[in-house]
């Protein structure tokens, strides 16, 4: 487990449009593990609200096939329910896992809302986007089997801080651990293979090596389709939130994988 010293205290969730609780489950076992408060910030997506403002906007009805007028008001409508739906997920956590829970809703893009908000945070659990939620919802609960956890460590204070995190969400979904390490230097490498691997010391978790030799993530991208992603784990940079936010968009929208932001 983390050391007690540097346990977070706040935690944040972002969704946009939650059809599982898995996600939330996940969220919920982080945040008892850490001893965290956990906060659900519900992100009404702005897009929708400007397309059903437009007078030809229109959608089909998957059942009838009847065209419906896409408006305002049938798109707020929606978003109420989800609200509730949340809501009333994040009461039954709390009364299960004893955690203090509340629910936040804003309307914005869906990362931008996530990021700002996030910065007095220390988790952040991103969500993915919801055309891959089918393939990959299944793959995060917190007590069966799972695709492997990613972690991006780079000799940091805060990589070794998201490291030992990664350690945990390992352990307990019982899946392995890949670790990308970023390059510093030529020398840099072994040094810090070295230090995870003393991280590692008492595990018995199956884990690979990867290395990260610039600031894009493309020459990994690959691997990570290949083995398949449960979540990836990487400190939130506040003295670069730019390069944290790239990171978490890449892997929460281009993979399809859940991000967690370590502060």
């Amino acid at each position: 487990m983390i050391d007690l010293n540097v346990t977070p205290k706040k935690m944040l969730i972002a969704v946009d449009a939650l059809q599982d609780s898995a996600l939330l489950e996940l969220a919920a076992s982080l945040a008892r593990s850490q001893g965290a408060q956990l906060t659900a910030l519900f992100i009404e997506d702005i897009n929708l609200f400007h397309l059903a403002g437009l007078p030809f906007a229109t959608e089909v009805d998957k059942v009838t096939s009847a065209e419906l007028k896409f408006d305002v008001d049938r798109i707020g409508s929606a978003s109420a329910r989800r609200v509730k739906r949340i809501r009333q997920q994040l009461d039954e956590l709390a009364k299960k896992s004893e955690l203090t829970v509340s629910l936040t809703v804003v309307r914005g893009h869906y990362l931008a809302e996530a990021m700002a908000a996030s910065a007095t945070m220390d988790l952040l659990l991103l969500d993915r986007p919801r055309v891959s939620r089918s393939l990959t919802i299944k793959k995060i609960s917190v007590k069966k089997f799972s695709p492997p956890v990613w972690a991006i460590y780079d000799g940091t204070e805060g990589s070794e801080r998201a490291f030992k995190l990664a350690i945990d969400i390992a352990e307990s979904q019982k899946s392995g651990l890949n670790i990308i390490l970023q390059r510093q230097s030529d020398n840099g490498i072994a040094e810090m293979e070295q230090q995870v691997k003393a991280l590692l010391a008492g595990s018995n978790l199956a884990s690979h090596f990867f290395i990260q030799s610039s600031r894009s993530y493309d020459s990994i991208m690959q691997y990570v389709l290949e083995r398949g992603c449960s979540i990836v784990v990487l400190r939130a940079d506040r003295t670069d939130p730019e390069t944290s936010q790239s990171a978490a968009s890449l892997f929460a929208d281009r993979l399809g994988c859940p991000v967690l932001l370590v502060a």
